[in-house]
């Protein structure tokens, strides 16, 4: 199965204005029976691989250098796609469709992570199984008019079905927030669209949804999801990240 990271936006509103991307702020891993810092693309990369992906492709910005220059040192096997305008997540997502080959592919954005990555793996075991098209990460949240929200039908254990998905609601209609974690069907690519310029993923994946697209909602706890921003956030990320990353050493 690929993998697509989405790489690509320039970091303005959490104060980086362009010269350093949230994907190359450093955070704790343990990497070779260490804990050591490695920026949040060396992260995600690896866990991935933890998975046996098979083709890594990665969507930046061309005059993103640093994360280029990084990319070509330390993970050349990386596929490079470019977005060159800011037109959303599901514009930066389509720029890769033309290097996806695996019927199903995971995605995941390239400013947060999972710390355990057994909702992914397990969600890719329910698409082989032919138990789900698409398998949507989502986790609880306080203030779910900041996400893409999923709205669940049945229970089947693990896993729910999914009823319909809605980019950032006005109203509370579900805390079942987005992870920007997803395993999902290739057929997505032709269904995404632009609106005013701007093309976001969820409404693609609604789409699926309302054709008949079995899309399951594996949740995960909040504090699973590291989701990168500056300030106090930030200094919580390094914190839970440290934390994780001896924990994994000792067992």
């Amino acid at each position: 199965m690929d993998l697509v990271v989405t790489a690509a936006g320039q970091g303005k509103r959490t104060g980086l204005d362009g010269h350093l991307r949230k994907e190359m702020l450093p955070v704790y891993d343990a990497v070779e029976a260490r804990v050591v810092l490695r920026p949040v693309i060396d992260v995600i990369l690896r866990k991935y691989d933890s998975l046996g992906v098979e083709r890594e492709i990665v969507v930046l910005n061309p005059a993103d250098r640093v994360t280029i220059d990084y990319l070509e040192r330390f993970h050349p096997e990386a596929i490079p796609v470019y977005q060159e305008r800011p037109d959303g997540f599901g514009d930066a997502v389509l720029r890769a469709a033309e290097y996806v080959r695996s019927r199903k592919f995971f995605l995941n954005a390239g400013d947060g992570f999972l710390l355990d990555m057994d909702p992914v793996s397990f969600g890719a075991d329910l698409t082989a199984r032919g138990n789900a098209d698409n398998v949507l990460i989502t986790m609880r949240v306080t203030d779910p008019s900041r996400y893409g929200v999923a709205i669940i039908d049945t229970r089947h254990g693990r896993y729910s079905s999914v009823r319909y998905v809605v980019e950032k609601p006005a109203r509370r209609i579900s805390n079942l927030a987005l992870c920007a974690a997803y395993v999902l069907d290739s057929d997505v690519f032709r269904r995404i669209s632009s609106s005013d310029g701007i093309s976001e993923l969820t409404p693609a994946i609604n789409n699926m949804v309302m054709n008949g697209y079995r899309t399951a909602s594996v949740t995960t706890p909040r504090s699973n999801w590291i989701s990168i921003n500056l300030g106090e956030e930030y200094a919580a990320v390094l914190r839970k990240t440290l934390t994780s990353s001896r924990n994994a050493l000792v067992k």
